[in-house]
């Protein structure tokens, strides 16, 4: 397969770069071959020492995460960014984004090999805007119907999709500017970070198909402590071994982290007063 690449963010926090750092490691362990370029866009690059031979380190600056966040601060703006940046690099070759709270579980090469001219990837399917039961999409999608995209109603007849993957076709480039252009006009008047999720996924399904690939990746956004406290220990054990005995490990042991029921209270106003204001999920 031609090269392609395969790239995440992390910045401001140490358990963030942590979780990056798993997540490089494990890309690396799966990979079949050295055309999958690993990258990881971060504010403290010397964390990534260790895999420095390995992975392509970008550094990014407080001014480019202020440009990147936009106007109005608003956080998941600069994954959209961060994703356009790459696409503009590499034009002629596939990408794979990855929030930094993932790890692989088998090959990203059978990840990208789903991509095509009119099939994307995200990370798994959730419920639909207008046919699903999920009470916070219902809830979403209600705020979403006032708003206009482009002269005109938001476009709410499709899927929400789980945004810890976008995988996408050099054909289906062009979806990332739409998906700027989306947040920039949508989330001033509705600041919920579920408006970057929606805009990527609603894209994509207006040009052809999305796959999933939870098959593959494993994505822990709501057990975040849970795993990381696995993710910690697991990378002070990667950090004493030689290389090829570090990845063998990683394949052979991928973390395991017992899943836990979501608690089912109301949310406090404090929370909701923050995620409405600062695009909180």
């Amino acid at each position: 397969m031609p090269a392609s690449h395969l790239f995440t963010q992390a910045y401001g926090t140490q358990v963030i770069r942590d979780q990056a750092l798993y997540l490089a490691w494990s890309a690396l362990a799966w990979r079949r071959t050295p055309e999958l370029v690993v990258h990881v866009y971060t504010d403290d690059p010397g964390v990534y020492e260790p895999l420095a031979s390995m992975i392509e380190v970008r550094t990014m600056t407080p001014e480019d995460v202020r440009r990147w966040r936009g106007p109005f601060g608003f956080t998941h703006r600069l994954k959209a960014l961060l994703v356009q940046d790459m696409v503009r690099r590499f034009p002629e070759e596939r990408q794979l984004y990855l929030d930094a709270d993932t790890y692989l579980i088998h090959p990203p090469e059978e990840v990208l090999e789903r991509l095509g001219p009119q099939t994307s990837v995200m990370h798994a399917r959730e419920s639909h805007l207008l046919e699903g039961n999920d009470p916070h999409l219902r809830n979403f999608s209600r705020r979403m119907r006032p708003l206009t995209f482009r002269g005109k109603p938001v476009d709410l007849n499709h899927w929400m999709w789980n945004a810890g993957a976008i995988g996408l076709h050099p054909e289906s480039f062009g979806a990332v500017d739409d998906w700027i252009a989306f947040i920039d006009e949508v989330w001033p008047r509705y600041k919920r970070g579920l408006v970057e999720q929606y805009g990527i996924a609603m894209r994509l399904q207006q040009g052809g198909e999305v796959l999933p690939c939870n098959d593959a990746i494993v994505h822990y956004w709501y057990q975040k402590n849970d795993f990381t406290t696995v993710i910690r220990r697991e990378l002070a054990v990667l950090r004493t071994r030689p290389l090829s005995e570090a990845l063998l490990h990683l394949r052979q042991r991928p973390i395991h982290v017992p899943f836990r029921e979501q608690p089912n209270h109301r949310m406090p106003f404090w929370k909701k007063w923050r995620r409405s204001f600062f695009g909180e999920r």
